[in-house]
């Protein structure tokens, strides 16, 4: 299915594109969902071909809405979140957050949440102190801390997930 999910990242691409250049601006982040979305669902339609098999959580910003985070189903329903978590093991994670997030969450508390996630979706063996670190970066004058993991899958979900909680604070 990765082949189905580059395929799809390719049209955002395309489709953003056109959009700055008729436009000369930013693409909303909705529109982007939108359009994927619809791409999703007219391939539900024919018979001849299968549906594409790929999820997505969109996380971005534009000046209309701010901070905005979606999610696309292969059926193409896409729906809008505060705090989101999709693939696999996600039941844990959507538990931890429902628990523990809230729209006062700080950098810190999310740094500290987007771990606490982790820690309850990945197998117990696997995060530990000797296989993962913080990295220091500056964005605005934030200090902001990123994880570094052994595996970069860990590293992807990590970042997605404290993404979210960093553009909803």
């Amino acid at each position: 299915m990765a082949s189905d999910a580059n395929l799809l990242i390719d049209y955002v691409r395309e489709f953003s594109q056109n959009y700055y250049f008729k436009y000369k601006s930013i693409t909303p982040v909705e529109n982007l969902v939108r359009y994927i979305s619809d791409v999703k669902q007219l391939k539900t339609q024919y018979g001849s071909s299968r549906p594409y098999g790929a999820g997505f959580l969109f996380a971005g910003w534009d000046r209309f809405f701010g901070y905005q985070i979606y999610s696309t189903e292969p059926s193409g329903v896409y729906s809008a979140w505060k705090a989101h978590a999709i693939g696999q093991n996600y039941q844990n994670a959507q538990s931890t957050l429902k628990q523990y997030y809230s729209d006062q969450t700080n950098l810190n508390e999310g740094l500290k949440l987007s771990v606490k996630v982790l820690r309850k979706t990945l197998d117990k063996n696997k995060m530990t102190g000797d296989n993962s670190k913080f990295n220091k970066f500056y964005i605005n004058n934030n200090i902001i801390y990123l994880p570094y993991f052994m595996n970069f899958y860990y590293y992807f979900i990590f970042i997605i997930l404290f993404l979210l909680i960093f553009l909803l604070s």
